[in-house]
C-alpha cells in the first residue's frame, strides 16, 4: 500500500534529515576558521594625531622710569709706592676709577730725577689694569729742589718743571729732556686724568659750547667736517687749541675730557658761571688761558693747580669790588710770564694775589681807580695814585 504524504509532511521530513547534515559541516568548518583568525596579525591602531596647543607668550607691564639725578657710578681705587732707588724714600702714587675717568697723583718728597731718566733710565712702576691710559700721556710735573740726604735747603730755590709719561702698557716714566738738565733731586705733587683704556670719547654727548668747539678744532686740524659721532681719541689728543664759540652758564667735570696736549684755552663765560674744582685735570700741558666776562671770586682757589706750565693768563672783568679776592688763585702758577686782570680791586687784595707769581715780566690792568701795575722783569709794586705798595722779592728794572 502506498502512502502519499501530503505537502506540509514532505517539507518537514525534508528539513529533519538536512538539519543534521548542515549541523556537522558547520561545526568541522569552526576549528579552522578560528585558527586562522588566531594566526593572522592583529591589526596596529593608527598613530594618534597630536594638535599642538599654542602656550601664550608671557605679558611684561612696563613699569614706569623714576625721573631724577642718576645713580653715580662707584668708583675704584688703588695706591702703592714706587721706587726712588736705596737711599731715597719712596714715592707714593693714588689712582682713582670714575665714569670712564683715571684721576692720578704722584707725590715723593725726593727723587733722583735726572738719573733715573738719563744717566739710567727706569720705569718708575706699572700702573694696574684697568686704570691705564686710552693713548700715552706726557704732563709737566712742577718740582722743588732736595738735597740727596734729605736736609732742608738752606735758602729756598727756584721751582722746576720736568715732565713725566705714562704709556698704554701702564708704564710710568721721567722724560729726558731739557727740563732734567742738572736738577739732581726734586720733590713734587703731580696730579692729572686721563681717559681710561676702552672708553669712548662721546662728544656728542658734551655740551654745545664745547662740541662745537672741538669740532671746529677738528676741521681746522684736517680741513674735513667730521661728525661728532667720528672724532675719536686720536682727534682730540691732536688738538692745540680750544675756543668754544659760546658762552656757558656752567662747566662740567668731565668737558675736556681727552685734551691731553692742549696749550691754548678760550673759555666762554657769564656771571655766575660755575667751574669745576678739576676742570682742567685733563689740560695738563695748557700754557695760555682766557676766562672772559668771570667773577674772580667764583674761581676755584685750586683750578690752576692741575696746569704747571702756565704762563699766559687772562682773566675777565665781572668781579664785584665788595668781595674778597682768591689771594691763593695763581699758588700753582709760578712760571706765569703775562698776567691780564680786568677786575678792579684795592692794590692790597692785588698785591696778595699776584704774590705767587715772581717770573711775571708784563701784565695790564685796572686795579681800581687809576691803579696800575708797573712792569719790570718781575713785579714789583703795585701803585695806587702816588701810594706804592713793594711786593716780596722785587727786582726794579735797570734804568736804561
Amino acid at each position: 500500500m502506498r502512502i502519499h504524504a501530503s505537502r506540509p509532511l514532505r517539507v518537514w521530513l525534508l528539513l529533519a534529515v538536512l538539519l543534521p547534515l548542515l549541523c556537522l559541516a558547520g561545526c568541522a568548518a569552526r576549528p579552522a576558521a578560528d585558527r586562522a583568525v588566531a594566526a593572522a596579525p592583529s591589526p596596529v591602531p593608527p598613530a594618534a594625531t597630536l594638535t599642538p596647543v599654542p602656550t601664550p607668550s608671557p605679558t611684561f607691564t612696563p613699569t614706569s622710569t623714576p625721573t631724577g639725578p642718576p645713580t653715580p657710578t662707584p668708583s675704584l681705587t688703588v695706591s702703592g709706592t714706587y721706587d726712588n732707588l736705596a737711599e731715597n724714600p719712596n714715592g707714593t702714587f693714588h689712582l682713582r676709577r670714575e665714569a670712564g675717568v683715571v684721576y692720578a697723583t704722584f707725590q715723593t718728597d725726593r727723587s733722583p730725577v735726572q738719573f733715573l731718566s738719563r744717566d739710567q733710565p727706569e720705569v718708575l712702576f706699572t700702573v694696574p689694569e684697568g686704570f691705564r691710559p686710552v693713548l700715552p700721556v706726557t704732563w709737566e710735573v712742577r718740582a722743588e729742589p732736595a738735597l740727596p740726604d734729605g736736609t732742608p735747603l738752606s735758602a729756598p730755590a727756584e721751582r722746576r718743571v720736568f715732565r713725566m709719561h705714562v704709556d698704554t702698557a701702564g708704564q710710568v716714566r721721567y722724560v729726558d729732556d731739557a727740563g732734567v738738565d742738572g736738577v739732581g733731586h726734586l720733590g713734587y705733587d703731580t696730579t692729572l686724568a686721563w681717559p681710561l683704556a676702552g672708553t669712548e670719547p662721546q662728544v656728542c654727548d658734551r655740551p654745545r659750547h664745547i662740541r662745537e668747539g672741538i669740532l671746529a678744532a677738528v676741521q681746522a686740524l684736517d680741513d674735513v667736517r667730521m661728525p661728532c659721532s667720528l672724532v675719536d681719541w686720536e682727534h682730540l689728543a691732536r688738538i692745540r687749541t680750544l675756543s668754544p664759540g659760546t658762552h656757558a652758564a656752567d662747566y662740567a667735570r668731565h668737558d675736556l675730557l681727552g685734551l691731553t696736549n692742549l696749550v691754548a684755552l678760550r673759555m666762554p663765560s657769564i656771571h655766575g658761571t660755575t667751574y669745576p674744582d678739576d676742570l682742567l685735570a685733563h689740560t695738563p700741558r695748557l700754557q695760555t688761558l682766557r676766562i672772559e666776562r668771570n667773577a674772580l671770586e667764583d674761581l676755584p682757589a685750586n683750578l690752576f693747580r692741575y696746569t704747571p706750565r702756565l704762563t699766559h693768563l687772562s682773566l675777565g672783568n665781572d668781579s664785584r669790588r665788595d668781595l674778597d679776592l682768591p689771594g691763593a688763585l695763581l699758588m700753582h702758577t709760578p712760571h706765569l710770564e703775562s698776567l691780564q686782570l680786568e677786575s678792579r680791586h684795592p692794590a692790597e687784595l692785588a698785591r696778595q694775589l699776584l704774590a705767587h707769581t715772581p717770573h711775571l715780566t708784563r701784565r695790564r690792568g685796572f686795579l681800581g681807580g687809576d691803579c696800575y701795575i708797573r712792569a719790570g722783569p718781575a713785579i714789583c709794586a703795585v701803585a695806587v695814585g702816588a701810594g706804592v705798595a713793594r711786593l716780596p722779592g722785587c727786582r726794579r728794572r735797570p734804568a736804561k
